[in-house]
């Protein structure tokens, strides 16, 4: 069954949160396609925005992230597409602070891991 592919989703598949048309957010392409096999509303299931819901209104600054992924976890433990998506995420919660450049969870190999998310992200750029 292909939502099988949720816990094993290929390299080659874009990875990301993408917003559907249901307005609910899908933590990567495997899950979308998940929910896009299984949804029985009144339309088809489609992408509204690259990210979390909901989306960024026409003509705000968030509207004119790329779909570049370059990921970077947040302190909030969502995994933002780029660097652009991650400062709109901190337009609604100031509060989070990079944790690494990947997806989350960040894996880190040394003792960085009890100290804060911004020390973490630092020590995970050298």
């Amino acid at each position: 069954m292909i939502c099988e592919l949720i816990d094993n989703c290929p390299a080659q598949i874009p990875r990301g949160q993408l917003c559907g048309t249901d307005n609910t957010t899908y933590k990567d392409s495997c899950s979308f396609l998940c929910a896009q096999l299984t949804f029985d509303g009144i339309k088809e299931l489609g992408v509204q925005c690259g990210g979390a819901c909901p989306c960024p209104k026409a003509g705000s600054p968030c509207s004119r992230c790329n779909e570049d992924y370059t990921p970077i976890c947040g302190s909030d433990n969502n995994t933002y597409g780029n660097h652009c998506m991650f400062a709109c995420g901190r337009l609604a919660n100031p509060s989070i602070v990079p944790s690494c450049r990947n997806e989350c969870p960040c894996q880190f190999s040394n003792d960085a891991d009890s100290r804060s998310p911004k020390a973490k992200f630092l020590n995970h750029l050298i």
